[in-house]
């Protein structure tokens, strides 16, 4: 089966922290918030603030020291799109408009089945 997500209807933050997720699953050892603040064209500041949501949700550990930074807490496809729209559940719901609460709940049951190894690159 095939889901196709149009990425313009999240908000951006999910987009970033998805893109984020994305290269950090491909790295064989940890990345830092640097590089992918470069590779992804953001500040420095909101990729700490966004990989801080992503380590509170659970889904990437911290490394310190020497070739520290961030990983994959477990598998990319233990991982969905819907775990990292739950990192950022205040501004997720704030993003939707108000009166779409079966059409947003049915968006978030579908992207809690769409583990993060079905991303593509773009």
């Amino acid at each position: 089966m095939t889901i196709t997500v149009d990425w313009n209807l999240l908000p951006p933050v999910v987009v970033l922290a998805t893109k984020a997720l994305y290269i950090v699953a491909r790295q064989p050892g940890c990345t830092t918030c640097a590089q992918l603040a470069a590779q992804l064209q953001h500040s420095l500041s909101y990729m700490e603030q966004v990989f801080g949501a992503l380590k509170g949700a659970g889904l990437v550990v911290a490394r310190k020291g020497p070739g520290g930074g961030y990983r994959l807490s477990r598998q990319a496809r233990e991982i969905t799109i819907g775990a990292i729209v739950d990192a950022f559940v205040d501004e997720t719901r704030q993003a939707l408009p108000p009166g779409l609460a079966e059409v947003r709940d049915q968006c978030e049951q579908a992207l809690r089945a769409l583990p993060l190894s079905s991303v593509r690159a773009a």
